[in-house]
C-alpha cells in the first residue's frame, strides 16, 4: 500500500526544497549552528535540482526516471 502516491509526492517536492532553503532563515537557524544552516540550504538545493530533472508529472527536465530519485534504488539495494 502506497500512502503518497507519485502524484502527490510531485506535488510535493517543489514546497519541501523551498522550505528547506528558505524556513532555516526566516527561523534564524544558522545563528546557533552554521553548519545546520548550511545543510538545509544544500539540501534545499539539491532536492530542488532532482525535482527538475525527475520524470514525473512536474519535472521540467525529466531526465531522472522516477524509480532514480528513490535513495534505495541508487544505493543498489532492493528489496524485492
Amino acid at each position: 500500500m502506497r500512502f503518497v502516491t507519485k502524484q502527490i509526492h510531485a506535488y510535493l517536492d517543489y514546497p519541501v526544497a523551498v522550505s528547506l532553503l528558505v524556513l532555516p532563515f526566516i527561523l534564524g537557524l544558522g545563528t546557533s549552528n552554521s553548519l545546520a544552516l548550511y545543510l538545509s540550504v544544500v539540501t534545499g538545493i539539491a532536492a530542488f535540482i532532482l525535482t527538475l530533472l525527475t520524470d514525473h508529472q512536474l519535472g521540467v527536465y525529466r531526465i531522472i526516471s522516477y524509480k532514480g530519485q528513490l535513495i534505495k534504488w541508487w544505493s543498489g539495494f532492493d528489496s524485492r
